[in-house]
């Protein structure tokens, strides 16, 4: 058997370089922070940023413009699911908390709502924090209902 030289000539230190910086979307669901724009990945590459260091910079295809690429700073982006948490305490330690999930993938906005007590039994709540949080869960209904959420 003939052995074979091992020695890099540079060349594949600089391809291998370039495998590195440019990977391609995968087709990856996001939305747009700035716009709540949906669309997906089609190409990413890392860019120097302001500062110099290398950032991922992603082209994305949007839904509402789907003949138009856009490219975004991978901060810019986001899932398609939003979550957000809100707390109501009482002064004798009862709290109430909501937790609210809305996957905008899904047809108008799947909104999921979930309720945990500390006591754990909801319905043993009274007082101003447990009127705040039905107030709350009322509007988001409300809201999503139009629509609007």
């Amino acid at each position: 058997m003939k052995k074979t030289d091992k020695r890099h000539t540079g060349n594949e230190n600089m391809n291998r370089s370039r495998q590195q910086q440019h990977r391609p979307g995968g087709g990856q669901r996001v939305r747009v922070l700035a716009t709540g724009e949906l669309g997906t990945v089609t190409d990413r590459v890392l860019m120097p940023g302001r500062d110099g260091r290398a950032r991922p910079y992603v082209q994305v295809r949007l839904d509402s413009r789907p003949g138009l690429d856009r490219w975004f700073w991978a901060g810019q982006l986001g899932g398609t699911t939003e979550r957000c948490r809100a707390t109501f305490e009482a002064e004798d330690g009862q709290a109430l908390t909501l937790e609210v999930t809305m996957d905008h993938d899904k047809d108008k906005g799947n909104l999921a709502l979930k309720i945990t007590g500390r006591p754990e039994n909801i319905k043993e709540h009274r007082g101003l924090h447990a009127v705040l949080a039905a107030k709350l869960v009322e509007a988001v209904v409300a809201r999503h209902g139009q629509g609007e959420a």
